[in-house]
């Protein structure tokens, strides 16, 4: 068997991503895809495609539709010392089953905007900051039609509107509610709605409002998401108790910091996406799955058994 750095499984867009991220940083990278066609297609673009029985790796990358990735997780259980599953881990519908795997110890959730710099600031700011939180606001607007431009599918096929693959925006959208998670502590409990409002005629939500209690620092955090806007906006928010507030749009990369209404600082962290996806490659290779600054397979586990008691909005 062939020791390389990196195997991806998968074909999409995502997938794609990493592949490229990889090369640029002259990582020996290999692909697969369990569909044939797909698997010509990439053969067919030069890409460097092997099977998982071919192959070691120091991280396999499961970027496949999320109603597979427990298959794909097996796949690359006794091949790869370190695991990164795109978000969400599981589907949220998938939830009414026992989700066994012998190899959580190893599996990271790729949930990358942990990464981005603007939010690693609002971390340091939040640890150094001497005072407690008082609330947590996430806001993510967004128009399913301005995704993936370049995939040739019609919208109607998209995962994303798709409940056998695990669609929905609380799937999609799930970032929101991880940085909840890693800006303030510990979901302990989580109540809210889910509906449709656009794209009434799947089985799928697109939008939903979340209400977290994070009783390990005694705060309520909000999460308003949606694939149904006709905005795009994208606003992370933290508000302490002695009268700080910090305010970064994700879209502009700003980081505004005000105290008692005030504006104190606003600093940009301008940078391309794939650097936030280098950096959590970088933090696996370094740091392994024990990294702080990961989404374990427990807690990646625990967002979907939380999404899945969401209730429908009538």
């Amino acid at each position: 068997m062939k020791h390389v750095d990196i195997f991806i499984i998968g074909s999409g867009s995502i997938a794609l991503r990493h592949y490229r991220i990889c090369e640029e940083m002259s990582l020996n990278v290999h692909i697969f895809s369990p569909s044939k066609n797909r698997k010509e297609w990439l053969e067919e673009n030069q890409f460097r495609v092997s099977h998982p029985e071919e192959v070691t790796c120091e991280i396999g990358i499961v970027c496949s539709s999320a109603s597979r990735h427990l298959v794909d997780i097996n796949l690359l259980g006794n091949i790869a010392k370190l695991i990164i599953v795109e978000k969400p881990l599981f589907p949220y519908q998938l939830i009414y089953k026992k989700i066994s795997c012998i190899h959580s110890e190893k599996i990271i959730v790729g949930f990358n905007k942990r990464f981005e710099s603007g939010i690693q600031e609002m971390k340091k700011i939040s640890i150094l900051e001497n005072s407690e939180i008082d609330s947590i606001t996430m806001k993510c607007l967004s128009d399913l039609n301005n995704w993936r431009r370049k995939d040739l599918r019609k919208l109607s096929e998209s995962t994303s509107l798709q409940l056998r693959k695990g669609g929905g925006v609380l799937n999609e959208l799930s970032h929101e509610i991880d940085l909840c998670e890693f800006l303030g502590g510990k979901i302990q409990e989580q109540i809210g709605y889910k509906w449709k409002q656009k794209f009434k005629n799947f089985d799928v939500e697109d939008s939903a409002l979340l209400i977290n209690k994070q009783t390990e620092k005694n705060f309520i955090s909000s999460v308003f998401i949606s694939f149904a806007s006709s905005l795009e906006s994208r606003v992370s928010e933290i508000r302490f108790k002695n009268g700080t507030n910090l305010i970064y749009d994700h879209l502009s990369q700003k980081l505004k910091r005000f105290y008692k209404g005030s504006l104190k600082s606003s600093d940009l962290f301008l940078e391309e996406r794939n650097k936030s996806f280098k950096r959590q490659i970088k933090a696996a290779l370094e740091y392994g799955v024990k990294y702080k600054y990961f989404c374990n397979y427990e807690r990646g586990l625990y967002y979907a058994v939380l999404s899945k008691e969401i209730l429908w909005l009538q």
